[in-house]
């Protein structure tokens, strides 16, 4: 079964959140029209987009999982705006975005 992912992250702010959003995923947008949305392409086949909708801005439901939460992100100029562990063994990095919104990154346990 092959799968893709297309998570979003509402924003008010299209022009304030890219260079945030491309320091965090270490990429810029791989498409979008420029003026309200950005796609990135974080793996194969797993997309995130930031897009215009003030009425959800600041409320993110999604978690990255990698290999390291921090190392992924680390050097990039953001620091981690909290650090904790979950059920089953899941270390946990959250990034604020300019918005407020937490962003995880989720990684198995050392």
């Amino acid at each position: 079964m092959a799968l893709d992912l297309y998570a979003g992250i509402p924003v008010t702010d299209h022009q304030a959140a890219p260079a945030w959003y491309e320091r965090l995923f270490g990429s810029p947008p791989v498409y979008g029209d420029g003026e309200t949305e950005a796609v990135r392409e974080s793996a194969g086949h797993r997309r995130v987009f930031v897009e215009v909708c003030p009425e959800r801005a600041g409320r993110v439901m999604s978690t990255v999982f990698v290999d390291d939460p921090e190392a992924g992100v680390a050097g990039r100029g953001i620091a981690p705006a909290g650090r904790g562990a979950c059920p089953g063994g899941v270390r946990e990095a959250v990034f604020r975005g300019p918005e407020g919104a937490g962003f995880p990154f989720g990684g198995a346990s050392r």
